[in-house]
């Protein structure tokens, strides 16, 4: 009887998890194969709803770009660079400035932001911690009054409150993704006992067998 092969589930991306899902499924509905599904039966059902949930898993891990609504995920990422480099354009005017005290504000503000700048340029998950560190040095001893004088505590403000509500938002989109793939986990987990199961009987079968045989001789 051959065993069933193991695969590490938890090391499968979106869409590798979906392919496996869908190979399984044409594997097992393709006449060729004769796995005879009888409607009414237990396998029957199962893979008709292993077809379901997949479909529903998809389209929930999809590229939300391609939908027709705006997707407020992508919507708050594009929030909190259009803040960043407000700020940044801001201190470009502030370079011009002939006053030694706005000069002096605007070394210190553009130490700041040459020192974080490149966040611009990084992926999603470094870019929020590095909005985090940009905002923890801001309201710092050393940025703060430089802030102030200039009237940039409002970009400051803004900067914030975008970063907060693209966490808010990821945190809520991988709570939803995570609900997805315990279902399908679960349902990978119950077609795994029944063919564990299965596995477990013809061994008893065959070892029963083995005896009766040897009983013979």
């Amino acid at each position: 009887m051959k065993k069933l092969v193991s695969v590490d589930l938890s090391r499968l991306g979106n869409d590798e998890l979906t392919q496996l899902i869908k190979e399984h499924l044409t594997d097992i509905k393709n006449p060729s194969n004769a796995v005879t599904l009888t409607e009414g039966t237990p396998l029957y059902d199962f893979v008709n709803v292993l077809g379901e949930d997949v479909t529903a898993f998809e389209k929930q891990t999809k590229n939300v770009q391609k939908s027709e609504q705006p997707d407020p995920l992508l919507a708050a990422d594009k929030e909190r660079e259009v803040a960043l480099r407000f700020f940044g354009r801001n201190l470009k005017v502030a370079e011009l400035e002939d006053d030694p005290k706005k000069i002096e504000a605007h070394r210190l503000l553009d130490l700041l932001w040459k020192t974080h700048k490149k966040i611009l340029s990084a992926n999603d998950k470094s870019q929020t911690t590095g909005i985090d560190n940009f905002l923890l040095d801001a309201s710092g001893a050393t940025y703060t009054p430089s802030i102030t004088f200039f009237g940039y505590d409002r970009v400051i403000e803004r900067i914030n409150k975008a970063n907060n509500s693209y966490k808010s938002i990821l945190a809520l989109r991988n709570a939803e993704e995570a609900e997805q793939f315990t279902k399908v986990f679960s349902l990978l987990n119950t077609t795994r006992k029944k063919f564990a199961e299965l596995i477990a009987a013809h061994k008893t079968e065959d070892k029963k067998e083995k005896k009766e045989s040897e009983a013979k001789k």
